[in-house]
């Protein structure tokens, strides 16, 4: 395995099973990635029956599938127009007539 001789480098090309040990993921998953319409699948190499993943565009890839906060959220505020990382620096509003935390009659 390339990570056992040294450290790994962004250009360096990997077997589906060294890539498999570098992104914790079954190389199941990884076959499975690499069916995924053209548009969304892994980008891999054939040369001959080897199959190779440059490691700098499976990171690439693979960081387009990053989220934050839940998905369901997420999508909601884009359909509505709104930017999620935009709204993430807002502070809350204080609305008329919520509560504080006190006791009403205070």
């Amino acid at each position: 395995m390339a990570g056992a001789i040294g450290p790994l480098t962004p250009d360096e090309y990997l077997t589906l099973q060294e890539l498999a040990a570098y992104a914790k993921v079954s190389v199941r998953q990884l076959r499975n990635y690499l069916s995924l319409p053209p548009d969304q699948a892994l980008p891999c190499y054939r040369p001959g029956r080897k199959l190779l993943v440059k490691r700098a565009e499976f990171d690439a890839w693979f960081a387009q599938y990053r989220h934050r906060g839940k998905p369901i959220l997420t999508r909601v505020l884009r359909d509505l127009g709104l930017e999620p990382a935009q709204l993430a620096n807002l502070r809350p509003r204080r609305w008329p007539g919520a509560r504080t935390g006190k006791a009403l009659n205070q």
